[in-house]
């Protein structure tokens, strides 16, 4: 491997200037082409951007001697196809989120790659952050105890616009797929394997896609996750993980958190009759001991002090899902072991399950 890697682009829209832009903040890379169905906006999008190719076919750009992985920014429904296209020609591969639009497509995308042992993993830009990796490690060290509960929103009041991607379901379109894909991709990697799910949504008359949509995610060891997208209404937009020695806060944005607090708390142990352990003296009082069973759980917090770590992020953040590609490129890795393909697929796997299990009903919005 060269000691800068050339990267390709598979489309010139927001997404594909945005890696571009955080490409920037990675000295051994550079955008060697990109590429549009438009020539015209290929040619803007290389100007604009300082990229030396601009290339009208996507063929052309896979088949590039002067491109050594291919960073995929098209729309979702095309993934699949242009990730196919990139792997038969033998190029590495970054594919946006969503990987697909269902589990089907992202098995066989898997197959090829595999078959073909050539790198691909998904662009989930949130899982290579400074905050998540550290989040990650919190959890793994034991710092709030047991993870037992996740509690995670997203959800912007986005105005309808006729022929945007999304709310065309053929596109890919709706909360579910298009936000609710980081908080499942969220509650994976935090919880582990999910063995039961349910889900509601709420159509939007139009388009007709998902415009709100809560979920239920019953994972191993019985733990819970609690999840809500929504298209028009201003979420909280941050996730808390209750553990069984405190909680642990992400702070909004979820999906681009640089902020972690910690909340510790001791273990409660009610006394005999009902009464809180800190006050069970004063259980001979009825009045006090009913406002004893009330406050225990507040007295056990009292004197533990919220820790918050700030963990920022350099540029836009795209850089960091780009350097972990290229990590697995010069080790010879065929597949991250932060984002392995089986994530990506069991993610797609359970949307599927959760569009089964809902029933859509119109918002009459």
């Amino acid at each position: 491997m060269a000691e800068t890697i050339r990267w390709g682009i598979l489309g010139a829209g927001s997404m594909a200037e945005a890696f571009a832009r955080g490409l920037k903040f990675v000295p051994d890379a550079s955008v060697s082409a990109i590429a549009s169905r438009n020539p015209d906006r290929a040619r803007e999008a290389a100007a604009r951007l300082g990229i030396p190719g601009a290339v009208a076919g996507f063929d052309e750009l896979v088949a590039s001697s002067n491109v050594d992985i291919v960073y995929i920014a098209t729309p979702s429904h095309l993934h699949r196809e242009h990730m196919l296209l990139a792997l038969g020609a033998g190029k590495p591969v970054l594919c946006e989120k969503p990987f697909a639009l269902d589990a089907d497509q992202a098995r066989e995308v898997a197959d090829r790659a595999r078959a073909r042992k050539v790198f691909c993993m998904e662009a989930m830009w949130t899982r290579f952050l400074p905050a998540t990796r550290r989040l990650v490690d919190i959890l793994d060290t034991g710092q709030i105890g047991e993870p037992r509960l996740l509690s995670a929103q997203i959800g912007y009041p986005y105005v309808f616009e006729e022929g945007s991607r999304l709310w065309d379901p053929q596109a890919g379109g709706g909360a579910l797929l298009d936000l609710g894909v980081y908080l499942v991709s969220f509650a994976l990697t935090l919880l582990g394997p999910v063995e039961e799910v349910a889900g509601l949504a709420i159509a939007r008359g139009q388009g007709g896609v998902d415009e709100n949509v809560a979920v239920s995610l019953l994972h191993a060891r019985g733990r819970l996750s609690s999840l809500a997208v929504s298209l028009s209404g201003a979420t909280a937009n941050e996730a808390v993980i209750a553990g069984s020695l405190g909680r642990l806060r992400v702070h909004e944005p979820v999906f681009r958190p640089e902020r972690l607090s910690i909340r510790p708390a001791s273990p409660i142990r009610p006394g005999a009759g009902g009464g809180g352990g800190r006050l069970a003296g004063l259980k001979g009082i009825p009045m006090v001991r009913s406002l004893a069973r009330r406050v225990e759980p507040i007295v056990g917090l009292v004197g533990r002090k919220t820790r918050s770590e700030l963990l920022p992020i350099a540029g836009n953040g795209y850089q960091y899902q780009a350097i972990e590609a290229m990590r697995c490129l010069r080790s010879g890795e065929a597949e991250s072991p932060l984002l392995p393909l089986d994530h990506s697929i069991a993610v797609l796997d359970i949307l599927d399950r959760i569009r089964r299990s809902w029933r859509l009903r119109s918002s009459g919005a």
